[in-house]
């Protein structure tokens, strides 16, 4: 909470163990599994960035635990490396969009 927008109180910190959190990362609510679903970059595999996304185990985001990260299918390939996944739900659908570096 804020009374200015600048000053918060009542506030929790939360605790998100899995993946790597070297990029700008995301977590939304379902409101289909009435859960919150976070994107992070898995840890590092031979080198490669793979993009990953947990689930919390309860709707209380200050308290849940976290499932193990799962790959959304967006990796390193030849072409590029991605650094970021930006998702949200619009209209029934999810929709990410990936920041990624071109080589």
């Amino acid at each position: 909470e804020s009374n200015d927008g600048t000053h918060f109180f009542g506030t929790h910190n939360v605790s998100i163990d899995h993946g790597r959190w070297d990029t700008h990362k995301n977590v939304v609510w379902d409101p289909v599994t009435r859960r919150w679903v976070g994107y992070v970059r898995c840890d590092p595999n031979a080198g490669l960035r793979v993009q990953c996304w947990i689930e919390s185990e309860t709707e209380d985001f200050a308290t849940t635990r976290w499932t193990t990260p799962r790959p959304t299918g967006l990796n390193t390939t030849g072409a590029f490396q991605p650094d970021a996944l930006v998702v949200f739900r619009y209209e029934g659908v999810w929709i990410g969009f990936a920041n990624v570096f071109s080589e």
